[in-house]
C-alpha cells in the first residue's frame, strides 16, 4: 500500500486498513482450512451419503447464522431478524438482484408503457447457486472493512482508549 499519510485522519485511515488487512489475513487461513477439511470430509464420507459442494455451501452458510447468534443478546430479537432476512430476500433482495427491466420489443415497450412490458429482461445469473455465495462474502467483507475503516476515523476507539486510561 502506497503512504497516504498526511495528517491525523490519514494515520487512522491507514491504521484502520491495517488493522482489516491483519483480520482478513486470519479470516482468510481459517477460511482455507475450513474448506480444506469439509472437501476431506465429502470424500471421505461420500459412499453412498450425499455430500457435495452445494450441502458443504449450505453448511457454511448455516453456519454463519450460527455465529451470528452470538450477536444477539436474546433468542427473541434474533429469531425476528431471521423472519425479517427471508422476508427481505423475497421481497426485496432477489427482486433487485433480478433487476427487471423493459425489453423495448414488445408492443407495450413500443407504445412507451414500459410499466407494461411482457417480456422483462433480468439478470438471473446473479441469483445462481454459484454465485450467491460470492456476492453474500462480498457484502459481509465490505460491511466488516466499513466498521473497521468507521471505528478507526470517527474517534470512538480514541474515547474507548482514554476511558480505559482513566481506569
Amino acid at each position: 500500500m502506497e503512504k497516504i499519510v498526511n495528517n491525523i485522519e490519514d494515520e487512522k485511515m491507514e491504521k484502520g486498513y491495517n488493522e482489516y488487512n491483519k483480520i482478513e489475513k486470519k479470516a482468510d487461513d481459517m477460511a482455507q482450512e475450513i474448506s480444506a477439511n469439509l472437501l476431506e470430509k465429502m470424500i471421505k464420507d461420500s459412499d453412498g451419503k450425499e455430500y457435495n459442494l452445494s450441502t458443504m455451501i449450505m453448511a457454511v452458510s448455516k453456519t454463519l447464522t450460527y455465529l451470528s447468534s452470538y450477536l444477539y443478546d436474546n433468542e427473541e430479537e434474533f429469531k425476528d431478524n431471521i423472519e425479517m432476512a427471508r422476508k427481505a430476500v423475497v421481497s426485496d433482495v432477489i427482486p433487485v438482484l433480478l433487476h427487471p427491466e423493459p425489453c423495448g420489443e414488445c408492443e407495450q415497450c413500443k407504445n412507451g408503457n414500459f410499466e407494461d412490458c411482457v417480456n422483462l429482461k433480468t439478470t438471473p445469473e446473479f441469483t445462481t447457486s454459484r454465485f450467491l455465495p460470492l456476492l453474500c462474502n462480498m457484502i459481509i467483507e465490505y460491511d466488516i472493512f466499513n466498521k473497521i475503516l468507521w471505528l478507526n476515523t470517527s474517534g470512538i476507539l480514541d474515547n474507548m482508549e482514554d476511558d480505559k486510561d482513566a481506569k
